[in-house]
């Protein structure tokens, strides 16, 4: 009897845990055609998955039309900037599905598409006469693409950014590149993705290189693989922290700077938290996850009983915010080239905490069941207080960085990880970085105070290991996990004691959905010798990655920063954590509740 009570209540958390999957199932269409044509292409999807953009045209070449798709209108054609004929193309939509992006015309110009307004050009670049749009964000009030123009008297392509204030804005190349184009934006519009290409105005000999553009940093290179000489960076999540693209013939990601190898296929596109990526291989549409790694689409569909008899699913372009809704294009049963979409049910896995809560209940649960056969009391405020304690350590987990398993590390290349704690630490030079005067190249040094013998004059000094910048260098930080975390206090100081000034630290955060929160730290001018903790503002919580850079990082040697001792918090448990929780507390409830009543629960 009380073996069966034990078993049904373990039961109730299991179905709970399971039930919270989303029971989406699998499904599957082709989207049709604009009116009279008889083939089509999709390469963009809305974050919620229901408006789709990309063109309708003849299986032959001829002239293509910028299409928009939703399951209400179907496949409806767009039209063409003035002369009204032609040829446009839709590449992107924003993510609430309001506005699509794309070229029309000869030579190309760059359209912005809203249904009260109608195709709208958005011009060129200065002395440029042809421009591309590749990416929009959440809301369609920024555009992203490259453009012809003029570099030192010579034609190039630069990547821009615009808006409906500012026009388009070229971005600039690379250090001793002339070329560039974007290829994603955030959610936000603040960060900026593509790669840069051609080391000289008049030949384009060079391996290109994926780059991350702020107003903060400008164009940053993010490097390459192991062995590898090029790199392009083709999308980036919502949140502004994931980059996708490859390097090499391999699929990439980069993280806070660290670029991480997902195998052999071209990626495409990513969902809003960068968990799934989707793109393709050879001539084959696949989604990658990181529980799953590299899977194809079609055979995820066939193998949960999708017919899809006759179809060749060619390539994924896009993916909803959720990771649940994908589109591409493929072959269809008639032989014609269609665009397709597919939806496949969210592998929502709960996360390490909430296991151990459901583990937490089960323990429970079975020394409720052994203290019965004592016919002990269990319950009281005392047990609810012990238990509360137990679950505490899961509900947040505080740590401080103290860079001691660093000491002597020094570090001389962009991009340089390294993790402590189970946070990542990306090393990064700025767009105008300079090495110190003296000409050693170093970027950073995390040392103990000996390090101060190779200070002049000398560096501040905490009596333990410290991390120690360069000017024109930032720091960023992240969780290995990708989880949130929250940034609580930090002790900082200027590098240089001798130094009669003070240094103002830019301390700024990503946050989980999307924008920033910042603040500023002034430290005690030189003299008053090493460092200070500081407090951080109580908005620092929910953040995925943070970046320590200061106010002036070019002017040597007074803005050269220090740090240490960086206190954080992990997040508090998702929602189906606290769930947990109280269906713990719920069951063990229903336990006393029955031993108070003694009634039989099961037959012999």
């Amino acid at each position: 009897m009380r073996s069966g009570l034990v078993l049904g209540v373990a039961a109730l958390f299991l179905a709970t845990i399971f039930s919270s999957v989303p029971s989406n199932a699998q499904n599957f269409e082709g989207l049709g055609f604009a009116a009279g044509y008889n083939a089509s292409r999709a390469d963009g999807v809305s974050a919620d998955g229901s408006v789709v953009a990309g063109l309708s045209g003849p299986q032959v070449v001829g002239s293509d039309q910028a299409s928009r798709w939703t399951a209400a209108t179907g496949m409806v054609g767009l039209g063409f900037l003035p002369p009204a004929t032609g040829t446009s193309w839709a590449l992107a939509v924003s993510g609430d599905g309001s506005t699509v992006v794309g070229n029309s015309g000869s030579p190309d110009q760059v359209f912005r598409w809203t249904a009260s307004s109608g195709m709208a050009g958005l011009g060129y670049l200065p002395t440029g006469g042809s421009s591309t749009a590749n990416a929009v964000n959440a809301d369609g009030s920024v555009v992203v693409g490259a453009g012809a123009t003029t570099v030192n008297g010579v034609g190039a392509q630069l990547a821009y950014r615009w808006t409906s204030s500012t026009g388009m804005v070229a971005l600039g190349a690379l250090p001793g590149m002339y070329e560039s184009i974007a290829n994603g934006v955030s959610a936000n519009g603040a960060v900026v993705v593509g790669s840069s290409d051609c080391t000289n105005a008049t030949s384009c000999l060079s391996s290109p290189q994926a780059f991350r553009w702020t107003a903060a940093h400008g164009m940053v290179g993010l490097g390459f693989l192991p062995g590898q000489t090029s790199s392009t960076a083709s999308a980036i999540s919502a949140n502004g922290n994931v980059v996708i693209g490859n390097s090499g013939g391999e699929a990439v990601s980069w993280i806070g700077g660290a670029i991480s190898d997902l195998g052999t296929f071209s990626a495409n596109a990513v969902n809003a938290d960068g968990s799934v990526i989707v793109g393709t291989t050879g001539l084959e549409a696949d989604i990658w996850t990181e529980a799953n790694g590299l899977k194809s689409v079609q055979n995820l569909l066939v193998a949960d009983g999708v017919n899809l008899t006759g179809w060749e699913l060619i390539a994924a372009t896009g993916v909803s915010a959720d990771g649940s809704v994908i589109v591409g294009f493929g072959t269809d049963p008639q032989g014609l080239r269609e665009s397709w979409l597919a939806q496949l049910p969210i592998a929502a896995v709960p996360e390490p905490s909430t296991w151990a809560m459901m583990l937490i209940g089960f323990a429970g649960i079975g020394f409720i069941s052994y203290r019965r056969r004592s016919k002990r009391i269990l319950f009281g405020s005392t047990s609810v207080a012990v238990l509360i304690i137990e679950l505490a350590p899961i509900c947040a987990s505080a740590n401080v960085i103290t860079f001691e398993q660093e000491s002597g590390l020094y570090i001389a290349t962009d991009g340089y990880t390294f993790v402590d704690n189970g946070y990542r630490f990306v090393f990064g030079q700025g767009p105008n970085y300079q090495p110190p005067s003296g000409g050693n190249g170093g970027a950073a040094l995390v040392g103990e105070p000996g390090v101060t013998s190779i200070c002049s004059p000398p560096c501040s000094s905490n009596g333990t290991s410290a991390y120690y910048s360069d000017n024109g260098a930032f720091l960023t930080m992240s969780q290995i996990s990708g989880s949130a975390f929250s940034l609580t206090a930090v002790d900082a100081a200027q590098v240089f004691t001798t130094l009669n000034s003070s240094l103002d630290l830019n301390i700024i955060g990503q946050v989980t959905g999307g924008g920033t929160v910042s603040t500023v730290l002034t430290t005690t001018p030189g003299g008053a010798d090493q460092f200070t903790t500081y407090t951080l503002p109580s908005n620092f919580v929910d953040l995925l990655s943070v970046e320590f850079v200061t106010a002036n990082p070019y002017a040597y040697p007074e803005n050269e920063f220090a740090i240490d001792n960086i206190e954080v918090t992990s997040a508090v448990p998702e929602p189906s954590t606290w769930a947990m929780l109280l269906l713990g507390f719920a069951g063990i409830g229903f336990m006393a509740y029955r031993r108070k009543s003694k009634p039989a629960l099961m037959a012999a």
